[in-house]
């Protein structure tokens, strides 16, 4: 009697996380096929325990289930979002454009010797990419650099022409993240729980990271000091590169420009500093999203991510109500 009802309560959580999930990505316009809902089911109370595909799947099928959820072509959204499939779709195309211009981008940067990795970041989902957005990079830069590199970042793309601007983001380089290889850990910049019960909306971010220049196994080393991520998303893959592997400039090459340059760090780091936009300035290291510091540069003034937790929780239980609240 008693593993019956630890059954009854197992599946009934599951059923939960699946919904939660599902609501979760409905937030951005994205309808989840079982595999992905599986890959991002996320576990609020951090156990880091996993669960099987075909209980995945199993539960997708119930009657319970398909109260709250509908699928269509393999996908899976809450009951009256069929127009998801067709939004999903349309993405890929925008997405491949913006990921070539990435590449592109990533190309010229590899000739900042202290640059160790570029990623695509703000894509919940695969190739969930907006047509009108801008390109979101995630780099990580060797120890001691990060204000260089940012630097000559902003300047290659303010030469061409692709900073984006309030009323001209679509498809424009947006350089708000920064990390030195010395501290990879970025648990300190989830949101305090008193705030939320779990920042579900940092967690599904960094796990959204593509990597699309990584020539020394970076990206590895950050997943691994990163591994906290996996007691929320305990399904969760690393992403592989869509990309053939572009290679650095050479050991030579980076001493040269290292021995030249290296030492206008901290004078880069005082120009930035004088040149940056009042709002950082007022928001600096208040809370976590905006941090300015010699191993982290954090630069999102316009923060979102208590709104998204909130809006997620909201269409899950509108989603609820719709069925007299149960599960």
């Amino acid at each position: 009697m008693e593993n019956s009802f630890n059954q009854e309560k197992n599946d009934s959580s599951i059923e939960e996380a699946i919904i939660k999930t599902v609501a979760f990505f409905d937030m951005f316009d994205y309808p989840l096929t079982s595999w992905e809902i599986w890959k991002f089911l996320f576990d609020e109370n951090g156990s880091g325990e996993r669960t099987e595909v075909d209980k995945i799947i199993e539960t997708l099928e119930s009657t319970e289930m398909k109260r709250l959820l509908q699928q269509k072509e393999s996908f899976y959204f809450l009951a009256g979002r069929d127009e998801l499939i067709s939004i999903r779709k349309a993405r890929y195309n925008f997405a491949d454009k913006k990921l070539n211009r990435a590449v592109f981008i990533s190309k010229i940067f590899r000739f900042i010797p202290w640059i160790k990795f570029i990623g695509v970041v703000n894509s919940y989902g695969s190739q969930n990419l907006k047509e009108e957005g801008d390109i979101d990079l995630f780099i990580i830069t060797a120890k001691h650099r990060i204000w260089l590199v940012r630097f000559f970042c902003v300047l290659v793309t303010k030469f061409l022409g692709l900073r984006p601007k309030s009323n001209d983001k679509k498809n424009k380089i947006c350089l708000s993240f920064y990390m030195s290889e010395e501290k990879m850990d970025l648990s300190n910049l989830v949101l305090p729980a008193s705030e939320t019960k779990i920042d579900r909306v940092f967690i599904n971010w960094l796990c959204g990271l593509n990597p699309i220049y990584d020539p020394y196994d970076t990206y590895d080393r950050f997943n691994q000091a990163n591994e906290w991520r996996k007691k929320y998303l305990p399904n969760w893959q690393p992403i592989l590169s869509f990309t053939k592997k572009t290679a650095a400039t050479g050991k030579l090459y980076y001493k040269v420009v290292d021995f030249c340059l290296g030492w206008l760090e901290s004078g880069c780091k005082n120009l930035q500093h004088s040149l940056m936009a009042k709002e950082l300035k007022e928001k600096m290291n208040l809370d976590t999203r905006v941090v300015i510091n010699d191993q982290l540069l954090k630069l999102h003034s316009n923060d979102k991510r208590q709104e998204y937790n909130d809006r997620y929780k909201a269409i899950f239980h509108n989603a609820l109500n719709n069925t007299n609240g149960k599960i």
